[in-house]
């Protein structure tokens, strides 16, 4: 800003106001550009290194979150699951939770609670690494005695975590490890492992376990087939599925077409890439036939010949 005006209080008004900088006249045009070209530059100094910041953060949040589904990937390799439902969990989860946030200022949630809650519900069934594989891939009805094997997961889950010896401050632990014990707890106190009521069931883990409801329903398990959509929802509405916050199944009718929309993209996504990984193979085994039979090279050479008379000038008959 340039100005006659040379008090104090003019000068401290302009700074208030968002200046620069303050220039009182009369003035030298030359130290006029060389304050303008300064603060150019430091302006330039200080969005690179905001950028840098940035890109800093964002990469230690992707190592993090790529470390979290190798890790929830490897329970579900011994789960014999599709390896959708961590995918499946995390989206539904974000979904849920930016409704429940619309809908309701009774869970105080932030951009950084939802992001959190969400990454951290990959590794929900962490505990399950523990569990005999003969009675997680049972494909039968399992008995009383399996299944209070099975329920021990979320209590081993949370042990495992509360054993880490380090960071274990950090909320995305904590979080994870409310997750891990009480994702399998019900509004009406019949869950477990601790029988936990109501609100007295972290929010975080009252969504995670409706998410991992509505995904174990509508996917294909070694002990049944997948229910669909309305199905599912139906089912988990009249109860079926234990006893859920109100304002949550109010969050689930309410996105069920967005959810919907979701868990089909993520299943269009995972065939293309399983259609593109065969097109590579076949070439891959393709070339190699060709190499033993040693026809390769010549085929390459005829079409690299091809390509130049393809590209070479036509002459005028």
């Amino acid at each position: 800003m340039i100005s006659a005006e040379d008090s104090y209080t003019f000068v401290e008004r302009a700074y208030d106001l968002g200046a620069s900088d303050y220039i009182t006249r009369p003035f030298d045009a030359r130290v006029v550009c060389r304050r303008v070209s300064n603060t150019l530059m430091l302006y330039a100094k200080q969005k690179r290194l905001v950028q840098m910041v940035a890109e800093q953060v964002y990469e230690k949040e992707k190592v993090s979150n790529t470390m979290i589904s190798i890790l929830s990937h490897i329970v579900e390799f011994r789960n014999n699951e599709s390896g959708l439902h961590v995918v499946h969990i995390r989206t539904i989860t974000e979904l849920l939770l930016r409704r429940l946030r619309k809908k309701t200022d009774r869970y105080p949630l932030t951009e950084a609670d939802i992001s959190l809650i969400s990454t951290a519900s990959a590794l929900h069934d962490i505990g399950k690494i523990n569990i005999p594989e003969q009675i997680l891939n049972k494909p039968g009805r399992l008995t009383k005695e399996e299944f209070d094997i099975i329920k021990t997961h979320s209590a081993v889950g949370e042990h495992m975590l509360r054993q880490i010896p380090f960071n274990q401050n950090e909320p995305l632990v904590k979080v994870a490890r409310e997750i891990c014990r009480w994702h399998h707890e019900r509004w009406d106190g019949r869950g477990y492992p601790d029988g936990l009521k109501g609100d007295e069931i972290p929010i975080s883990a009252q969504v995670v376990s409706l998410a991992d409801v509505y995904d174990a329903l509508t996917s294909e398990r070694c002990y049944k087939a997948a229910f669909d959509h309305e199905t599912a929802l139906n089912m988990i509405v009249n109860g079926e599925c234990g006893a859920f916050n109100p304002l949550l199944l109010e969050c689930l009718m309410d996105g069920a077409d967005q959810i919907k929309q979701a868990m089909q993209e993520t299943e269009e996504e995972k065939q293309k890439d399983a259609e593109q990984s065969q097109r590579q193979e076949a070439n891959r085994l393709s070339r190699e036939v060709l190499q033993e039979e040693g026809l390769l090279a010549g085929r390459e050479k005829q079409g690299s010949a091809r390509k130049h008379r393809e590209n070479a000038p036509k002459t005028s008959e």
